[in-house]
């Protein structure tokens, strides 16, 4: 048990998709706990290659209503969601500056990457950010079910999703970037071809005056 509260995001990954959806259900029923606080919550899966979010709860505390648009876990999900969390899922690696050695891959890795390589396609998983001195409180809940849980320091975290968004926004620029290039010698075969056309359309008008 610790003694003093602190804030952690929760990954919940399930075996069977009917005991997340049962799970979802049952946590956010009794979000105040005496040992836990749920702020947010959100049931995940991965769909089509992408982290998906198909049902959430937020207590309003961080987003001042019901829905899950907003906040911290509303930035998260998007990150998961986005092209950064496609790569991640994709095997691409340290994108965040995390390099590791392969020894060290298992628990250095940070939560975007696992939840996007942990998740295969077809998985469910629970997302919660909670406040808790003692994880036995939530994990009781969870554990009675087929998942995996893990934990992270929610302060590690909102400084990795500020790192992500930068990543993404270099992503962007390179990929703008990359599009330029590609029309711009788009722009150019199509004017070679044009020139082309114009000089043999000037040979054959030729050929025609001569004779």
């Amino acid at each position: 048990m610790n003694n003093i509260a602190q804030a952690n995001v929760v990954a919940a990954f399930f075996a069977v998709e009917s005991e997340a959806y049962q799970a979802f259900s049952e946590v956010k029923l009794d979000p105040f706990l005496p040992h836990s606080t749920l702020s947010q919550l959100v049931l995940l899966k991965k769909q089509g290659g992408q982290v998906i979010p198909l049902e959430s709860f937020d207590s309003g505390e961080d987003t001042n209503d019901d829905t899950i648009a907003g906040g911290f876990m509303g930035a998260l999900i998007g990150i998961l969601g986005g092209p950064l969390g496609i790569l991640l899922g994709g095997g691409v690696g340290a994108l965040i500056g995390m390099a590791v050695d392969n020894k060290d891959i298992v628990d250095e890795m940070s939560i975007l990457e696992r939840v996007s390589t942990r998740m295969q396609e077809g998985d469910t998983a629970l997302l919660a950010l909670v406040q808790e001195d003692d994880e036995s409180a939530l994990n009781q809940r969870l554990e009675k079910f087929q998942a995996v849980i893990l934990r992270w320091d929610a302060a590690d975290i909102q400084e990795e999703l500020e790192e992500a968004k930068m990543v993404e926004k270099e992503l962007e620029r390179q990929a703008k970037q990359e599009m330029r290039k590609q029309k711009s010698e788009e722009r150019q075969a199509k004017k070679k071809a044009y020139r082309e056309k114009f000089r043999q359309d000037f040979e054959n008008l030729k050929k025609k005056h001569e004779k």
